[in-house]
């Protein structure tokens, strides 16, 4: 899926506040840590949510963007790498 100019600009400022939210919750939201290392998907989903709302993007169009651009997707599980291995690599 080719996006257009201004989607990737909608887009990437999504990843943007899924991952301030992501970094925010990990190690420092213990529920929310508890409920991700247990493997609920629903958590990571919820950040994802959030970080839409804020940013006035329906989750849907968001998950079909990161499914069908490849550079949007990398850039979405790096945000993760990075908040997750970071968290690691400062224990």
């Amino acid at each position: 899926m080719a996006l257009s100019a201004d989607a990737r600009i909608r887009m990437e400022r999504v990843v943007a506040a899924f991952r301030q939210k992501l970094s925010a919750a990990h190690g420092t939201d213990v529920e929310w840590t508890r409920r991700y290392r247990s493997g609920d998907e629903g958590a990571m989903d919820e950040l994802i949510q959030a970080a839409c709302t804020e940013e006035q993007v329906p989750a849907v169009e968001y998950r079909e963007a990161v499914d069908g651009d490849a550079q949007l997707g990398e850039l979405h599980q790096r945000s993760i790498r990075e908040v997750l291995l970071g968290a690691v690599r400062a224990k």
